[in-house]
């Protein structure tokens, strides 16, 4: 039972309470519910009382279910969606949402409640950022991870150790010392940690997709499920690499100039050493709304070394459009195409 939360519903004769907390009670019921190794006939007793004792208690059980229902479709909404359904419409606007509209919604509700339950309990170790987004986080094992924007990984510890799922996106990962090995599962990429802090960035642009390992401390092995053959390729403490799904093995080891180059996103820098363009931008798309657009498809295997601010990213332009021969040009619409100049 979480803080807060009362074990028993309240008795009827209790003064009412305000509609936020009616508004989290009836979440923390419908949550309790989704989990039927949780759930048993008294608590289902003791739901079925607190539902009865006002017709705002309903009214928000019912809501809930809505909510979730919506919720249930995973990668149909972006965390700000989400925020902003969680949030839910201010008073004046709610008066529209009639407790009969309210039945509507739950009743589709009811239909997805078991893929629902099944989805949030699937997804309670899962952790994402939306644009311009970067986020601290700590695993269930104490592990410390800063997200990057527009990054999703799910975490999950079995009998055979701990494993986090990058599924798109940067992380960087201090990982907490436990007998269980612990371990970043990127597309068909594996890195395995060595009592250490090492960033992983998995790119799916890429035909095949690529990932760029880096460590801080320590030392990590990094193997591919494309070739099982393949010794583990081991980075220390300074170095990085990048691999490419098309190749058989990672490029070779850069040092890091310095300790600040490390995971340079963090503070709100992005670092490049003969990297295409087509990547520094889709570094840049994940810190903006406008989308960015390269008309010339030429122009993204130029290659692009030095630092750029995602903080300003009018100053990232002028940068990129001082070493190379193109132009951006913001369209009416938002719009950000990059042309040759």
């Amino acid at each position: 039972m979480e803080p807060g939360q009362p074990e028993h519903p309240p008795h009827p004769s209790s003064p009412p309470m305000d509609r936020e907390t009616v508004r989290q009670q009836a979440m923390h019921w419908l949550v309790r519910k989704l989990n039927p190794a949780e759930w048993s006939a008294e608590d289902e007793r003791h739901l079925q009382s607190w539902l009865k004792i006002r017709p705002e208690h309903l009214d928000e059980f019912l809501a809930a279910q809505a909510t979730l229902a919506v919720m249930s479709q995973p990668g149909a909404f972006d965390s700000a969606e989400i925020a902003r359904v969680l949030a839910r419409p201010p008073a004046a606007s709610r008066q529209t949402l009639t407790r009969r509209r309210l039945v509507g919604l739950a009743a589709a509700a009811v239909l997805t409640l078991s893929a629902t339950g099944a989805w949030m309990l699937q997804n309670r170790n899962t952790y994402s950022t939306g644009i311009a987004e970067t986020r601290q986080i700590t695993l269930p094992d104490g592990t410390h991870v800063h997200l990057d924007a527009q990054t999703s990984l799910h975490y999950e510890a079995t009998e055979s150790g701990r494993t986090v799922h990058l599924r798109h996106g940067a992380a960087v990962f201090e990982v907490a010392p436990h007998r269980a090995p612990f371990r970043v599962a990127a597309d068909t990429w594996s890195v395995r940690d060595i009592g250490t802090t090492f960033q992983v960035l998995l790119r799916n642009d890429a035909p095949h997709g690529t990932v760029e390992v880096g460590v801080d401390e320590g030392e990590v092995e990094l193997t591919s499920d494309r070739h099982p053959t393949n010794p583990p390729f081991r980075l220390t403490a300074g170095e990085e690499t990048t691999w490419e799904g098309g190749s058989d093995r990672p490029s070779a080891k850069i040092h890091n100039a310095s300790p600040g180059d490390f995971a340079a996103w963090r503070d709100g820098r992005l670092r490049y050493r003969n990297r295409p363009l087509s990547q520094v931008l889709a570094d840049l798309q994940r810190h903006q709304k406008n989308r960015l657009v390269l008309l010339d498809p030429e122009l993204g295997r130029l290659t692009v070394t030095g630092t750029l601010s995602t903080r300003d990213l009018k100053q990232a332009y002028t940068a990129l459009e001082q070493i190379l021969p193109l132009r951006f040009a913001v369209q009416a619409s938002g719009e950000v195409q990059v042309l040759r100049r």
